[in-house]
């Protein structure tokens, strides 16, 4: 049957300009085996009531093609703080029957619907599943918590869990965190992937001993990456090394750039010899060849599933020091970077000045060897095709 088969990938959040979701259609092109996968994206809009009376256009759907050509689906939906949440649920069910109306007028069938975390895809493949009878499964990204949820967001949940054929999590850390919570379902671990035809190793960059030490970190300025305590391990390190470089990628991924803010509270610590360059958003091959002219990877994270911006780091042979932050412990040890406490800076410089001393060294193309062979696009790809063949039999 080959791809006579449609898979529907709905994705909690994709913005291609910002290269938000980019894990999402890699994966999605990696598992393209006896699937076609079709990307599809519910916006939430918030109105004003002015707005809510004057607008015509309520609902959209907008058809894109992602990055590495798939083909997507944005479907534009209101919201409106001052209705009743009754009201803003129907919406949002309005928004998944517009669209699997769509579809049937454009005679698309969906074979399977993957839920790319539970809040809100889960809950738009559970109205698309109402509508269409198609099975779904759920990956689990977030950090879950039924934390500022309503009592028909918590209903939904439950119900989102028992109906999926597979309930897939990125890594183990992500069982404890829905246990805590009172889910006890049975869980898939399936890791995350990394595209290998961006992220490998090259040796093109190593210069000799007098180089720049390259230090680099990927991630958006939000409280639960708390960088500053990688900022603190930095300053611990500033009067004992000369000619390093600092690469903060992606500070303005999540949509909110807090450069002047950020900026200010990089001045605060006043480095006097390391030398820092902030990159809001840059293009995926920008962020391989960044990561590849690197010598160490920090990631001073509070919680995760399993960081992508990690995973990229090794494939590509960067050694990792990261914080015990989630999922992280399934992917390092000894032979590849450091694990050390949540905020325990002096730890993360402690590492930091080994390896620039050399007083530790690693072998940077094992390493990428190593990660691909587990989560390159390869295996990833054949193991989530497999899921999806069980999914639908």
């Amino acid at each position: 049957m080959g791809k006579e088969r449609l898979l529907l990938m709905i994705c909690s959040w994709l913005d291609f300009d910002k290269m938000v979701g980019a894990c999402f259609w890699e994966q999605a092109k990696f598992s393209q085996i006896d699937f076609e996968v079709v990307l599809c994206h519910f916006k939430r809009k918030d109105y004003t009531l002015r707005d809510f009376i004057t607008s015509r256009k309520k609902y959209e759907i907008e058809i894109a093609k992602s990055p590495n050509e798939l083909r997507a689906f944005f479907i534009n939906y209101p919201y409106c703080s001052f209705f009743p949440e009754s009201v803003n649920v129907s919406f949002h069910k309005k928004a998944v029957r517009l669209f699997y109306e769509y579809l049937n007028k454009q005679a698309i069938k969906i074979s399977l619907v993957h839920a790319q975390s539970i809040y809100n895809a889960g809950f738009e493949a559970l109205y698309f599943k109402y509508l269409s009878k198609a099975p779904y499964i759920i990956t689990e990204h977030n950090q879950f918590t039924l934390r500022e949820r309503t009592t028909y967001e918590t209903r939904l949940t439950s119900k989102v869990l028992s109906y999926a054929k597979k309930r897939l999590v990125v890594s183990y850390d992500k069982i404890r965190q829905f246990a805590s919570n009172w889910y006890y379902h049975d869980f898939e671990v399936v890791g995350n992937a990394v595209d290998d035809q961006l992220f490998y190793y090259s040796n093109d960059y190593n210069a000799g001993d007098n180089r720049t030490f390259n230090l680099v970190t990927n991630g958006a300025y939000v409280p639960i990456k708390d960088q500053k305590t990688m900022l603190k391990a930095l300053k611990h390190i500033d009067s004992e090394v000369l000619n390093v470089n600092f690469s903060w990628i992606g500070h303005g991924s999540w949509g909110k750039n807090n450069e002047v803010k950020l900026r200010e509270l990089i001045e605060s610590f006043d480095f006097r010899n390391i030398k820092i360059e902030l990159f809001p958003l840059l293009s995926r091959q920008e962020v391989a060849t960044t990561l590849q002219k690197s010598d160490l990877f920090l990631f001073s994270s509070l919680s995760e599933g399993m960081p992508i911006s990690v995973l990229e780091a090794l494939s590509v042979g960067v050694p990792v020091c990261t914080t015990n932050c989630g999922g992280v412990d399934e992917i390092i040890n000894d032979t590849n970077g450091k694990i050390v406490k949540i905020k325990d800076h002096r730890a993360m410089a402690n590492f930091t000045l080994a390896l620039y001393r050399k007083e530790i060294r690693f072998d940077n193309e094992e390493i990428s060897k190593r990660i691909i062979e587990s989560y390159g696009s390869k295996p990833f790809g054949k193991k989530l095709n497999s899921i999806y063949l069980e999914s639908i039999t």
